[in-house]
């Protein structure tokens, strides 16, 4: 809940810049605004930033106040929104269950689900996390088809990492991303596993990003604080283009 549409727009713009500044750039950048600024974002954003939906209801309308359909999304030209984020499970009780109901309704609408899974503290003390996660994988992806499984993006955050400023190491977060990849083996096939994107989030800024960039199976991140800095934003670009 930061950045009114104004500060927004003027934030894509600036993105903008700095991607045009960079021809041969092979990094997707997504921004996920809030829902008052999507549709001018949109307007401004083409072809060179994916402009991501923080939430979604799985049903297509209804007496639901509060909430946005996939429908109204797309119809305003966003294709992806993020899904089961740490603050709704925490904040708005929301689960594996309703998050596998979202996925299904943004697939069948031919949009990208961005599917959030982690670990909170008192399990990651207990060294449970792997069995926390798979969970969180086999429920929020079950009875989803092959062909549609390979467009999910899994976005691994610890959430005693998320804005807590103590990032998990490097090669911690990476053993975790190839678990996940690993039960996607299991639940889709090995294809499906390879062609999956798996990023990271969790106190990630300029300062620590190459880190991360440098195992292979963290396919990018979902930035949290760190991404309201235009400064902060450059910064990991350019490493990320290295």
């Amino acid at each position: 809940m930061h950045k009114n549409n104004e500060e927004s727009v003027k934030f894509v713009k600036n993105i903008l810049d700095v991607i045009k500044k960079n021809k041969n750039n092979k990094v997707l950048v997504g921004v996920a605004p809030t829902f008052l600024s999507l549709f001018d974002v949109c307007k401004i954003a083409g072809e060179k930033i994916l402009v991501i939906s923080q939430n979604v209801h799985f049903l297509d309308s209804g007496a639901y106040t509060g909430e946005i359909s996939a429908e109204m999304l797309k119809s305003i030209g966003v294709n992806y929104s993020i899904i089961g984020h740490s603050e709704r499970r925490n904040y708005y009780n929301e689960n594996n269950l309703t998050s596998n109901l979202k996925i299904k309704k943004l697939l069948s609408m031919n949009m990208i689900p961005i599917y959030c899974c982690g670990e909170p503290l008192e399990i990651y003390k207990k060294q449970k996390t792997c069995d926390f996660i798979k969970k969180q994988i086999c429920e929020g992806l079950n009875d989803i088809a092959k062909k549609d499984a390979e467009k999910i993006i899994i976005a691994y955050e610890p959430i005693w990492s998320i804005g807590s400023g103590n990032n998990m190491e490097a090669k911690e977060a990476n053993k975790i991303c190839i678990f996940i990849r690993k039960i996607i083996k299991e639940i889709f096939g090995e294809e499906v596993s390879k062609k999956i994107f798996i990023i990271y989030g969790g106190s990630v800024n300029s300062k620590n990003a190459n880190e991360y960039l440098n195992f292979f199976d963290i396919d990018g991140f979902l930035i949290g604080s760190a991404s309201l800095k235009l400064s902060e934003f450059k910064k990991i670009f350019f490493n990320m283009l290295k």
